[in-house]
């Protein structure tokens, strides 16, 4: 007979040993650390090892660093890369168990002190610390023992002996606190969506995404647009890749001067394959620094920036709004400041969904792939249209009729022609789905000229609902 709780008790007990190798310890060679300031609803900071070297007897940990706002610099738009988190960019660890965390200012935490010792957290400021309690409390679900250092400046830090560091000073009044740790076994709390956060879908899950591809400008110029729904019919996995089997409806709407528009509805049957790894873009922190190249510069920068959009977490690395540049390399190469758009990508993911926008724009073409939807287990996350979409083309609703615009391509304005609606206001969107203009007043003649050359979304919400059209500005 099988004794149930006998691995249950074998998990308890590496779970243990796991946990108690922290030992105090500030932080963990092989722990990935995730904190939250006070006031923020996502992870603000991630913090891990990602390098070592030794000197004598003392070991130091390198950490990973971070896109930060330039404070110190003349122009409030710079920016700093290659920055440290609170913790600093580089970890001493004395082989007397003193800690030093080390940039352009240095503190001390000496864990294994007891109830009543103290020492110099500070030099240059003058700020000592003491351990003022020890006291036991659950951390993740985990009876620990906590150490309260108590800062001469009234600041306290909480130190955990499973966990490391729980509690640090961000201001006055607020903190960044421990929300979840990972090491090579173990998960704690919250961790940062990774690759098999957004990729992780399953079978009968139903997929719909969007390409758009732009050839050129003026009367050379070509659009296609091709919408995809379909049904994962098979799922294998093999290792760090994953490949999905779908089969379902397309439509395809080309366009150029010589031909007009031609649509084309058919069915797929195609292979979604996607490969995690450390430098998938799905897989970076937060405000870390992407890196590109570019035709006029070698180097081109950008932040990797969390949000919440309806109720969904979102991850964006934007070169195409977003691009920084070395500004101050003389003084200072950390110095990055902000540029004109060279058409370099962006990619922007959801949670569930995927790499729900992948830009590649060039000087007057681009690619866009737009993951628009998915159903599993009947929750539907974005937008998932009517199987008769794909075989009329037509997505907006059944209003869809009493509003007509013209020219289509456009030259620099269009008409809205309406005679059974009333108009409330007018949203166009680009292709990335950002809003560019709001038009609120009940007009009938949009103007696009300070507008670029491509696709765009006129959505028009009216007394009987909202209408969405696509129009070329040429």
């Amino acid at each position: 007979m099988i004794n149930m709780k006998t691995p249950l008790i074998l998990l308890a007990i590496l779970s243990s040993l796991t946990i108690s190798a922290q030992n105090w310890s500030p932080i963990n060679l092989n722990s990935e650390y995730n904190y939250k300031i006070d006031t923020a609803q996502l992870i603000t900071n991630t913090i891990f090892v990602d390098s070592i070297s030794v000197n004598n007897n003392d070991s130091i940990f390198y950490l990973n660093r971070i896109m930060t706002n330039c404070d110190s610099c003349s122009n409030t738009n710079y920016k700093l890369k290659n920055q440290p988190q609170f913790l600093m960019k580089q970890v001493l660890k004395k082989s007397d168990s003193l800690f030093v965390f080390k940039d352009t200012i240095e503190f001390k935490i000496k864990p294994l002190k007891t109830l009543g010792d103290s020492w110099v957290f500070d030099s240059t400021k003058n700020i000592t610390a003491i351990i003022d309690s020890i006291y036991n409390q659950l951390v993740f679900n985990v009876t620990d023992s906590i150490k309260r250092i108590f800062l001469s400046n009234n600041q306290i830090i909480i130190l955990s002996k499973s966990f490391g560091i729980l509690q640090f000073p961000f201001t006055n009044n607020y903190h960044y606190k421990l929300i979840g740790i990972k090491s090579n076994t173990l998960t704690f709390g919250v961790q940062l969506p990774r690759f098999w956060d957004f990729f992780n879908y399953e079978i009968n899950d139903i997929l719909q995404w969007k390409d758009i591809n732009s050839n050129g400008g003026g009367i050379g110029s070509s659009y296609t647009f091709s919408h995809f729904k379909g049904t994962i019919i098979s799922k294998t996995t093999f290792g760090d890749t994953v490949n999905y089997h779908l089969q379902g409806k397309k439509f395809i709407s080309k366009f150029n001067y010589s031909q007009g528009t031609i649509n084309t509805y058919n069915t797929f049957d195609l292979i979604l394959t996607f490969i995690d790894s450390i430098s998938h873009l799905s897989n970076c922190y937060p405000n870390q620094v992407s890196k590109r190249s570019h035709g006029l510069y070698s180097s081109l920068f950008a932040p990797t920036i969390f949000y919440m959009e309806n109720g969904l977490q979102k991850k964006s690395i934007d070169f195409y709004n977003n691009p920084y540049i070395i500004v101050n390399s003389a003084n200072n190469p950390d110095v990055i400041g902000s540029i004109s758009n060279y058409g370099l990508p962006m990619s922007k993911f959801t949670v569930g969904l995927g790499e729900y926008i992948e830009c590649i724009p060039f000087t007057a073409s681009y690619t866009s792939h737009c993951m628009e939807g998915r159903i599993h287990l009947g929750d539907t996350i974005g937008t998932i249209y009517p199987d008769s979409f794909f075989v009329t083309g037509i997505e907006e609703t059944t209003n869809d009729c009493k509003i007509e615009i013209y020219p289509n391509p456009s030259s620099g304005q269009f008409s809205i022609i309406s005679k059974k609606l009333t108009i409330n206001n007018i949203n166009i969107i680009d292709i990335t789905g950002k809003l560019i203009k709001t038009i609120d007043e009940n007009t009938s003649v949009i103007s696009m000229v300070d507008l670029s050359k491509g696709i765009y979304l006129i959505k028009i919400t009216t007394n009987e609902g909202l209408i969405t059209k696509k129009i070329i500005n040429q």
